[in-house]
């Protein structure tokens, strides 16, 4: 899985895709979770990458039998179907369940915090013949929403664990909390709804395994990241290209890739407007749209990346199917004080016909190009 091995990325991305899709079935997305999202799709990536690595390392194993002696390629690939079978329906079937489970129990904590004042929780296990002991213990108990039991005991509680957890006013009566709580396993004694973790460090596939193993996993990690980042962004530009006439269209994307709006902005013949809360999720993201006319970036972009402070900015290029892209420097985009000194500059280079109610029509046809440049933006076009 290092330098010179089998490419992981499609199976990594396989891995990942599935949990993904899980998570969304739970009802997670930027508008019912902003706060937990960008870190559940962490961990599912990092969880990805190290069950890939495990598998693998699984996989070359089964190279010599149990004397030691090379298998043949018949017996080989017989062990590489159960493997597959294994880790890819098997376990992958109980991962894709507790994603769902972890990602409904999430959105409906944040929901139970906002209410903490006027509800208590009460723990329920479904009680058919299918429910663990340990489960059918707590069923009913009655805990206040900063209680420590929930950091420990809140569902799901274990591989296709049913178990969930409901509001009952404050005050009621419920089962008895046991003096000996039964203890779960340490890899299911979290709140994800408080962590945004769906697959704790404790898990198995993070075990075991030195530091240039890891090292090696992070950097696969990094790079299924980044292909499924251009996959994704790609599919958002190739709208953008689309647009006709003098129409603009934007979207803000976070670095997997997924959009972090319902709907693409809209404008025509004029800057596109962003929301307060399209300006929020803007920072530290991508935000692309289209040029109509090819056009560098104007003030209007020049201003809005300052003050939003997106890790990334682009404009499509409908006519020549290219993109202008600047990254954020090293240093930031902080330089507002400067931008207002060249503006200055430029605008009294414009004489006696320069106004304030044409000075931004006039820096935008003339000197954008300048001016980020004169920020020192390192600007680069990409073929789209």
């Amino acid at each position: 899985m290092g330098g010179g091995g089998a490419d992981t990325t499609p199976l990594l991305l396989a891995t990942a895709n599935e949990l993904m899709k899980a998570m969304q079935e739970g009802g997670v997305s930027y508008q019912s979770l902003p706060k937990l999202v960008t870190g559940m799709t962490d961990n599912i990536f990092i969880f990805s990458g190290f069950k890939t690595y495990q598998e693998l390392q699984q996989a070359s194993l089964l190279l010599r039998d149990a004397q030691g002696k090379l298998r043949s390629f018949a017996d080989f690939r017989k062990e590489i179907k159960n493997l597959n079978a294994t880790y890819n329906s098997a376990y992958l079937q109980a991962e894709y369940n507790h994603a769902v489970a972890s990602s409904q129990m999430a959105v409906k904590w944040q929901e139970f915090d906002s209410q903490k004042d006027k509800y208590d929780l009460v723990y329920d296990a479904v009680g058919d013949l299918r429910t663990r002991p340990e489960h059918a213990a707590l069923d009913g108990v009655v805990e206040p929403v900063d209680s420590t039991f929930w950091d420990t005991h809140y569902p799901p509680n274990g591989w296709n664990c049913r178990c969930t957890v409901y509001q009952v006013d404050k005050g009621t009566k419920g089962t008895k909390l046991p003096k000996d709580i039964p203890a779960n396993p340490i890899l299911f004694q979290n709140n994800v709804g408080k962590t945004g973790i769906i697959f704790p460090s404790s898990h198995p596939y993070f075990q075991n395994l030195t530091e240039v193993q890891r090292k090696v996993v992070n950097g696969s990690i990094e790079k299924a990241r980044e292909v499924l980042f251009r996959q994704e962004l790609a599919k958002v530009e190739q709208h953008l290209s689309t647009v006709t006439g003098l129409n603009e269209e934007a979207m803000i994307v976070d670095k997997y890739g997924n959009r972090l709006l319902p709907n693409y902005l809209k404008s025509y013949d004029k800057p596109i407007s962003f929301s307060e809360e399209a300006q929020l999720l803007a920072k530290n993201n991508v935000v692309t749209h289209n040029h109509p006319d090819d056009t560098f970036f104007s003030t209007y972009d020049i201003r809005f990346v300052i003050a939003n402070n997106p890790a990334e900015f682009r404009a499509v290029w409908v006519q020549s199917k290219k993109v202008l892209v600047v990254r954020r420097p090293e240093n930031g985009w902080d330089v507002e004080d400067k931008l207002d000194d060249i503006i200055y500059f430029y605008a009294t280079e414009g004489g006696d016909n320069i106004n304030a109610d044409n000075i931004e029509d006039y820096l935008n046809f003339h000197i954008g190009k300048d001016i980020a440049k004169a920020l020192g933006w390192h600007i680069t076009t990409e073929e789209l």
